[in-house]
């Protein structure tokens, strides 16, 4: 199956993989929307120190973090990772948030197809 280009999908969205510089909008975009969906308790991603970190926890570790930017601003974010326990080889669908503004316009789909991609 050939890869899809999601460029061309939104031409004013661009997905590509996690920059350093991506971790301080990526980490608000996350806990806005565990506020705002009233998920911002301890024992969540709120209150985890990856958060703020999350160039540096899926880079080189067989893993992928993916963003979204329109007009070069982060508004979403998705990761595929190893997680310990899963069947070598088997990865989950991580850390995947879309900021109140870019959703409704089938960005989230987008994301999971890109990761599973």
């Amino acid at each position: 199956m050939p890869s899809l280009n999601y460029n061309m999908l939104y031409k004013d969205i661009i997905i590509r993989p996690i920059r350093l510089e991506d971790n301080a909008a990526i980490a608000s975009i996350i806990r806005d929307s565990l506020m705002e969906f009233g998920a911002a308790r301890p024992g969540t991603v709120y209150f985890d120190d990856t958060t703020d970190h999350l160039f540096e926890l899926f880079h080189n570790r067989n893993a992928a973090y993916f963003i979204a930017e329109r007009k070069e601003i982060v508004v979403a974010g998705a990761g595929i990772f190893p997680t310990e326990g899963l069947a070598d080889g088997d990865c989950e669908l991580v850390k995947m948030y879309v900021s109140a503004e870019a959703r409704g316009i089938g960005l989230g789909k987008i994301m999971l197809m890109k990761c599973m991609d």
